[in-house]
């Protein structure tokens, strides 16, 4: 499986992709610390800066961003980081 194909995007309630316009505005709007770190994570997942998205999310250190965290290092086949946010998942459930 080629693995750089893989496109990591986020759903919207109404079954449509959230769009970089969105998360922008999202962005722009949000008013606490961890919103905005969430939102640029997302930014930067779309823009394919994977590594600079997992910083953003590791900031915000939810249970949606260790999932975001664990995509994004199986898609860059990052072992390391899959194996500590598996742990972490398997805990949540």
């Amino acid at each position: 499986m080629d693995l750089k194909q893989l496109k990591i995007r986020i759903l919207k309630e109404d079954d449509d992709m959230l769009t970089i316009e969105e998360i922008d505005r999202l962005l722009n709007n949000s008013v606490e610390p961890k919103e905005k770190w969430f939102y640029r994570g997302l930014k930067h997942m779309y823009e394919n800066h994977y590594t600079e998205a997992i910083k953003w999310f590791q900031l915000v250190n939810d249970n949606l961003s260790r999932y975001l965290i664990y995509l994004i290092a199986f898609k860059l086949k990052d072992e390391f980081i899959m194996q500590e946010y598996k742990t972490d998942i398997e805990n949540l459930d």
